[in-house]
């Protein structure tokens, strides 16, 4: 007899995040209350109105701008991916799940790697590096099940 395992499937992209929840191959994907996350992220223009620094030239009477050192946009979908890390770190703490299946495009999913604590690492049994956000929730075992049995 198999013992029944609590997972958890994380859908996330740079503002949106949910997470699903089941207890077995078959059953069904259920939406973990409390965890539906939707955040704004400004254009790059709005973020920075201001005109770049400029510089001269070294040789010649030519100038330049400066492009910043950081990317604002860049900083706040970080910041989004370390606030759905605390709170994963937090249900792990709270022995809320067993398992976790995390599916994010790239550059989302590198963000959310660096910020998950040792704890919720240990519980990833797969990771999909695809944008499933917009998949509509009866949609998305046939995405899955490639990657993972659910």
């Amino acid at each position: 007899m198999t013992t029944a395992h609590t997972t958890w499937i994380l859908i996330a992209d740079a503002a949106c995040a949910d997470v699903l929840q089941t207890n077995g191959i078959g059953q069904k994907l259920l939406p973990v209350s409390g965890f539906a996350i939707e955040r704004h992220i400004p254009a790059g223009r709005v973020l920075t109105s201001e005109r770049p620094t400029r510089t001269h030239d070294s040789v010649g009477d030519g100038r330049h701008g400066i492009e910043p050192k950081s990317d604002p946009r860049r900083a706040l979908k970080r910041a989004f991916a370390e606030e759905i890390a605390e709170r994963l770190d937090a249900a792990v703490h709270a022995q809320a799940f067993d398992r976790l299946v995390v599916a994010a495009p790239p550059a989302m999913l590198g963000d959310l790697r660096n910020s998950f604590t040792r704890a919720v690492r240990e519980r990833i049994i797969a990771e999909i590096p695809h944008d499933l956000v917009k998949v509509p929730h009866k949609d998305l075992r046939r995405h899955l099940e490639p990657h993972v049995a659910v």
